[in-house]
């Protein structure tokens, strides 16, 4: 992943973001792949999608809404937390409502992604050895 040369898809997407939300998006991308450098970045279902190359398993997320941004983990519920960022009540699946680009500046969040990267690889490595 290089934020800085986007595929043709995850541009447009980018581009068609209202203004004030493409600052956060580039944090929260910028944050992602200081901790993943090796992710797939993709555009599915009108959301960022980060997981490993040539995986189709995908660990971590960005979905836009009007009032905030969710910063997505597929495998939030199974890693620690201490900070209780994470929401969500399902099995599996967690999310942090990011508001501002000021919120993604909190020391917390890098460490719950590069947790969170950390424990999808191996997660995603079981679901294609079954």
């Amino acid at each position: 992943m290089n934020v800085n040369t986007p595929t043709e898809p995850v541009r447009a997407w980018l581009e068609n973001l209202p203004a004030e939300k493409k600052p956060i998006v580039e944090t929260l991308r910028r944050l992602i792949e200081s901790v993943a450098p090796e992710a797939h970045e993709i555009i599915y279902h009108d959301a960022l999608r980060y997981g490993p190359p040539d995986s189709g398993y995908p660990i971590l997320y960005i979905a836009v809404f009007k009032a905030y941004l969710n910063l997505g983990f597929f495998f939030g519920g199974f890693v620690p937390d201490p900070e209780g960022l994470l929401v969500g009540n399902g099995k599996r699946m967690r999310h942090i409502k990011i508001r501002s680009s000021q919120e993604c500046e909190n020391p917390a969040i890098a460490s719950l992604l590069a947790r969170a990267w950390a424990d999808g690889l191996q997660r995603v490595e079981q679901l294609h050895h079954r």
